[in-house]
C-alpha cells in the first residue's frame, strides 16, 4: 500500500525464479469504479480513477486484507516462473485460481492485451508462444461472489518459429478503454445500467477502413528472441506475418507502436530500432542508446515518449517523430 508503504499480501505458490508479473484489466471494474465516483459526487473519502488509497480497504470488491479491485481495475494478477507454470491469482483472496502448465520449460515474459484484458500470451525457453482468451471468475469478470467459477485461460494459439529463447512479446500498444468506461458510468449516473461493450472495434452497422485496421491490429502479437529477430504473428491465423534480422545480438524487449504500423525493439547490441510493418524493413537506428545492453521497452499509449532501460543502470526518455 504506497500509503503506509506496507505489504499488502504475499502470493504463494511457485516453486522457482519468477521471471514476470501483469495485472490483467478488467474494463467492468473500472466501470464500476467511475460509477461510484460519479454517484458519490467527490464526497468524503477523496479517492479516484487517480488515488492509489483503495488498496487493502473494504470496499464493494474486497476485503480487509487484499485489494479494492474498483480502484485497481484488475481482479486478477498473472505470474510467470522458471518452474515452467503461468499462475492466475485473485487479489481479493490471495488464492491461485488457476495454473498453465504447456511450456515445457522456464517461462520468461508474459503479455496481455490491454484494452479488454480478454487476451494474454506466455513465451520462453522452450521458443514457443503460447496465447490464451482469458474468461474471468463470476459475472462480468468481478471475482468470486457465490455465482461464478475461477477464471481460465483456453489455449487459442501456439506459435513457433524462434530458433532460441524468446525474451519479450508484446501486444499493440493501448490503454484499458477507460474513456468508453467512462462515458458509460456517466449514462449509468442518470438512467438505469445498459449492458455494455469495451471493445473498441463494436460498432452498430457497417465498420469503416479505421475500424477494421483496428481489428486487425488488434490480433497482432510481437517477439524478439535470442536467435536475434523480431517477429510480427497474427494470432487469428497463427502464422508469422514478417521476420525482422536487422539486430546483431540478442533481442531484449519489443512493443507495438499504437498505430499497429511499426514494431520498436532493443537488445545487448545496445540499440533501439523502429521496424515499418507494412515494407517489412528497418526505419531507423538508435545506435549506443545506451552504454551496455538494452534490457526494457515501455511506451506511453497516446503520447509520442518510448522509456528505455539498460545495464548501465540509466533509464532514458526519447521522443518519436
Amino acid at each position: 500500500d504506497f500509503t503506509t508503504y506496507t505489504c499488502v499480501r504475499t502470493l504463494r505458490g511457485h516453486e522457482h525464479t519468477i521471471s514476470d508479473a501483469k495485472f490483467l484489466p478488467s474494463p467492468y471494474l473500472l466501470m464500476t469504479n467511475n460509477s461510484n465516483n460519479n454517484t458519490s459526487s467527490g464526497g468524503g473519502n477523496g479517492r479516484g480513477m487517480n488515488g492509489i488509497s483503495g488498496i487493502g480497504e473494504q470496499k464493494n470488491n474486497s476485503n480487509a486484507m487484499g485489494m479494492d479491485t474498483t480502484q485497481t481495475g484488475s481482479s486478477l494478477l498473472i505470474s510467470a516462473s522458471r518452474d515452467k507454470s503461468v499462475k492466475f491469482w485473485d487479489l481479493e483472496t490471495g488464492f491461485c485460481e488457476h495454473t498453465i502448465h504447456d511450456h515445457s520449460d522456464w517461462v520468461r515474459c508474459i503479455a496481455v492485451r490491454e484494452y479488454d484484458g480478454q487476451m494474454m500470451a506466455s513465451a520462453g525457453n522452450d521458443n514457443t508462444i503460447f496465447v490464451y482468451s482469458v474468461i474471468p471468475s463470476g459475472s462480468g469478470g468481478g471475482g468470486r461472489d457465490g455465482s461464478g467459477t475461477d477464471s481460465k485461460a483456453l489455449k487459442i494459439a501456439q506459435l513457433m518459429g524462434h530458433e532460441q529463447v524468446v525474451e519479450s512479446i508484446a501486444f499493440v500498444t493501448s490503454a484499458t478503454s477507460t474513456s468508453e468506461i467512462t462515458n458509460a458510468a456517466s449514462s449509468s449516473s442518470s438512467s438505469s445500467p445498459k449492458k455494455t461493450s469495451f471493445s473498441p472495434t463494436s460498432t452498430s452497422g457497417a465498420k469503416s477502413s479505421k475500424q477494421k485496421h483496428i481489428d486487425k491490429i488488434n490480433d497482432y502479437l510481437a517477439s524478439g528472441s535470442r536467435d536475434r529477430t523480431v517477429r510480427l504473428w497474427n494470432i487469428k491465423t497463427q502464422s508469422c506475418l514478417g521476420t525482422f534480422t536487422d539486430h546483431d545480438n540478442w533481442v531484449r524487449s519489443v512493443v507495438l507502436h499504437p498505430s499497429g504500423k511499426y514494431i520498436i525493439s532493443s537488445g545487448d547490441d545496445r540499440t533501439i530500432r523502429v521496424m515499418d510493418i507494412q515494407s517489412e524493413r528497418c526505419l531507423r537506428t538508435i545506435s549506443d542508446a545506451h552504454g551496455h545492453f538494452v534490457t526494457s521497452l515501455a511506451m506511453h499509449y497516446s503520447l509520442p515518449i518510448l522509456v528505455s532501460g539498460g545495464v548501465d543502470q540509466k533509464v532514458r526518455c526519447w521522443h518519436l517523430d
